[in-house]
């Protein structure tokens, strides 16, 4: 579990970590784009098609390569970095690269906490590749 910062009545609310929604509606989505990207589901998106699901999360994971190393809240440095290694993860699956098992491995390196924060992208990540390959899931 992410480290935990004690609260009390009288805590300032000044983290990024308060800040965050408690549901991730986002999370439900990319469970949604993955599984229809690597597995050719046609089904889990209604009106998108597998390639134009490969194609939207061929650009999400661009913008997640894409973040600058720096200039992001400290507390947010190693999330940041774990998240561009992600994208370059997703990047090499869907450009044949790695093999599944591969990226599943590869994925598992960084679905731990990174201080408060857990990236909640990857075990989703991780379900779609096992999904898609028939490797175990984490």
């Amino acid at each position: 579990m992410p480290l935990a910062r004690p609260y009390q009545a009288d805590t300032p609310l000044d983290r990024v970590v308060d800040a965050l929604p408690p549901e991730a509606f986002d999370a439900q989505r990319l469970r949604a784009l993955a599984t229809q990207a690597l597995t050719d589901d046609n089904t889990t998106i209604p009106g998108c098609d597998a390639a134009s699901a490969r194609t939207a999360l061929r650009a999400l994971a661009a913008l997640w390569s894409a973040l600058p190393p720096a200039g992001t809240p400290q507390e947010l440095d190693a999330a940041a970095q774990a998240l561009i290694e992600v994208g370059d993860i997703v990047t090499d699956l869907l450009d044949g690269r790695v093999t599944p098992a591969e990226a599943h491995r590869a994925l598992a390196a960084h679905a731990r906490p990174f201080g408060e924060y857990l990236l909640s992208c990857v075990p989703i990540l991780m379900a779609a590749v096992a999904d898609r390959s028939g490797i175990g899931a984490a």
